[in-house]
């Protein structure tokens, strides 16, 4: 099978040599002046270069410098990032205890999109399908990160009724299979006090908004 040189090759000069490195497997390899003015020749002519040089032509051939003709470099990229979109096992909720507030502030987008705001939290059995939907997520699922984005209404008018249920539960989870874990939380902040601030600092929550 006949064989071309890959697309991704770069040369540069340094000091007292040539490096070549190919931007697609990452590989570099320093070549004196004197060797590389032989070697930029024999590449322009692969079958003498394998001829002449079968070990270092095959040194070549593994490092992606040279690569078969019938290899789309381009279609390898497409895939590469396709499977780090659509295979990304890193998992975020958002979650809403309740769209009630304890302000009542012109700009609410919670206000303008029409919902209704009620005296009402979340559901005791909705917390214990979303505690077992994190176990399933963790145990069955094997997401490698997890992160619980807490909205509302104002989500700390229920801190412990849901908040706090919630947040123990996922960080018993994650601590006993050695998941990723970290909370952030959409709030006006007039509803913290030292001691949720301690828990929320406990329970992993890194970023407030």
């Amino acid at each position: 099978m006949d064989d071309k040189l890959s697309k991704f090759n770069i040369e540069v000069e340094h000091c007292s040599c040539v490096l070549l490195y190919n931007a697609l497997t990452n590989k570099l390899l320093p070549i004196s002046f004197q060797d590389y003015a032989v070697i930029e020749t024999l590449m322009e002519h692969l079958p003498e270069f394998r001829k002449r040089y079968p070990k270092l032509y095959q040194s070549f051939r593994d490092s992606g410098f040279i690569i078969s003709s019938d290899f789309d470099e381009l279609a390898f990229i497409k895939l590469q990032n396709k499977k780090k979109i659509f295979a990304n096992n890193d998992y975020k909720i958002t979650i809403n205890p309740t769209l009630d507030c304890n302000l009542n502030c012109w700009y609410c987008s919670v206000s303008t999109s029409g919902a209704v705001r009620t005296k009402e939290r979340m559901s005791d059995e909705t917390i214990e399908s979303l505690n077992k939907h994190i176990s399933y997520l963790i145990t069955k699922k094997k997401v490698e990160t997890l992160m619980l984005d807490w909205f509302g209404g104002e989500p700390l008018m229920y801190f412990d009724e849901v908040i706090a249920r919630v947040s123990e539960f996922s960080q018993k989870m994650v601590s006993e299979h050695s998941v990723g874990f970290a909370q952030q939380i959409t709030t006006n902040g007039t509803l913290l006090n030292e001691e949720r601030i301690r828990m929320m600092k406990d329970y992993r929550f890194i970023f407030f908004k």
